[in-house]
């Protein structure tokens, strides 16, 4: 099972700033693959493509649980902004840190489907 280190995190300008530093380890404990976001990071949060139309965005803003799948938000960005990370690895560390928070089954899946329709490397 894989897991995260605990972050102190503050909701600043709409996202996420780590105020300590957060690392996650994917696959299963002692796996030595990580992601590491140090202090100081910042990120969108759990945010949706730019072509979603608003009215859409707006709904699923007030009924998913986004609060569960900030941390998931943070290892999927900094999958998406480092280059020997491939979307495929992305978006499977995205789904996979997701239920590591116990996000229910069918808000993962949806969040996952969301991400793999946007093929934006940031």
């Amino acid at each position: 099972m894989s897991r995260f280190t605990d972050a102190e995190t503050i909701l600043l300008d709409g996202g996420i700033h780590l105020v300590t530093p957060l690392t996650y380890e994917l696959f299963f404990l002692g796996s030595g693959l990580m992601v590491s976001a140090p202090a100081g990071f910042w990120s969108d949060g759990v945010s949706f493509p730019a072509w979603t139309p608003t009215l859409i965005k707006i709904w699923l803003q007030q009924i998913m649980p986004l609060e569960h799948m900030k941390r998931a938000a943070v290892v999927h960005d900094l999958t998406r902004k480092d280059p020997r990370w491939g979307k495929f690895h992305g978006d499977y560390a995205f789904w996979e840190a997701m239920g590591v928070d116990n996000v229910p089954a069918f808000w993962r899946t949806i969040a996952t489907f969301v991400v793999i329709l946007n093929n934006s490397r940031y």
